[in-house]
């Protein structure tokens, strides 16, 4: 599911040709209101997020947070992975990454009506 999702061969792909990494057109470290960010961009693999998953009990109920979730691959995991869990949330700075994991959102979605219901939410708004 996260391959219709993100509309990829593979997920948990490395290097610099990554969505996240050319979504994102500021390179490095960015000032914003003030504040130095790095927006440098990195994926972890679904088997490790699988086993982080695991370890961490996230299937017994309760929240999931990530913080800096980039264009949203282990949240969606998460969500997949762990139905026992009341809800999952992703925060991203990045407004282009934020706009993929919507899109993303959107495709599992449409490919898969019957079982999921995508909510349009606007980066501008929240």
């Amino acid at each position: 599911l996260l391959r219709v999702a993100f509309d990829e061969d593979e997920v948990g792909g490395l290097g610099l040709d990554l969505n996240g990494h050319t979504a994102e057109t500021r390179k490095g470290k960015q000032e914003i209101n003030g504040e130095e960010f790095n927006l440098l961009y990195g994926e972890l693999l679904p088997e490790t997020v699988s086993a982080v998953l695991e370890r961490l009990g996230a299937n017994a109920g309760g929240s999931i947070l990530e913080l800096g979730m980039g264009t949203g691959k282990v949240a969606f995991q998460a969500f997949l992975q762990c139905s026992s869990a009341h809800q999952v949330v992703g925060v991203e700075l990045s407004s282009a990454r934020y706009e993929l994991s919507v899109a993303a959102a959107v495709r599992l979605a449409s490919k898969y009506e019957q079982s999921f219901l995508s909510c349009a939410a606007d980066a501008g708004s929240i």
